[in-house]
């Protein structure tokens, strides 16, 4: 895994100024346009796995929607259990402090404190998973139901851990780099952002390429 290059790669594309603005601007777009650069990213990560690392791929409203739409289902379906969870859980909770009159509930309490532990916990497995889930989803023609074949993903993940372990990592140190961003406000958080979405993209690449090797 070579974090260096996926912190600079982005700037051997003499028109990478042109394409963050674009991606900037159209993630300022609610969802739809978010979905789109989420969509951008994941071409740059196809663009990764396929050798290619000296460019950022044009902005293709279109496909990149799509390819968007479907990595963004496909994410949704896989946090599907943590929903199912924290729904009724959460329901109660609300039913208990709008009921409370100064009294505690110490069932739904707990049931709170476990809700948050189990979400945290999922929260990381997905984390740690994703990365393949998409890969794979981009190695095998975007099909969506390929992002659902599970058996793929546990077998991309128990042959390079360590690389899926090192995105993760990555992911970590993302969240830092976007947070820097809080020194340049909106603008300044859009790009650090969008700027940690293609460091993401880059990694996610690399993992996978591991398994091929």
């Amino acid at each position: 895994m070579d974090f260096g290059d996926a912190l600079t790669f982005q700037f051997k594309d003499p028109r990478w100024a042109r394409k963050f603005l674009l991606a900037a601007l159209l993630s300022l777009i609610p969802i739809m346009g978010q979905i789109v650069v989420f969509g951008w990213s994941l071409a740059i990560s196809r663009q990764v796995m396929n050798g290619e690392s000296d460019r950022l791929p044009d902005l293709d409203l279109t496909n990149d929607l799509l390819r968007g739409l479907k990595a963004w289902g496909i994410s949704i379906i896989y946090a599907l259990p943590a929903i199912l969870v924290a729904l009724p859980v959460g329901i109660g909770l609300r039913i208990m402090v709008a009921t409370a009159n100064g009294r505690s509930d110490t069932f739904w309490i707990l049931a709170g404190i476990c809700l948050v532990t189990l979400l945290i916990g999922y929260g990381l497995v997905l984390i740690f998973i994703l990365p393949a889930v998409y890969a794979n989803f981009l190695a095998k023609g975007e099909d969506f139901l390929v992002g659902m074949n599970l058996k793929e993903v546990v077998w991309l993940l128990r042959r390079s851990p360590i690389a899926y372990f090192l995105v993760m990592i990555g992911g970590f140190l993302c969240v830092f780099i976007t947070l820097l961003g809080l020194a340049g406000c909106i603008i300044g958080v859009m790009f650090s952002g969008l700027y940690a979405l293609t460091i993401m993209a880059h990694l996610y690449a690399q993992a996978y390429r591991t398994t091929n090797y």
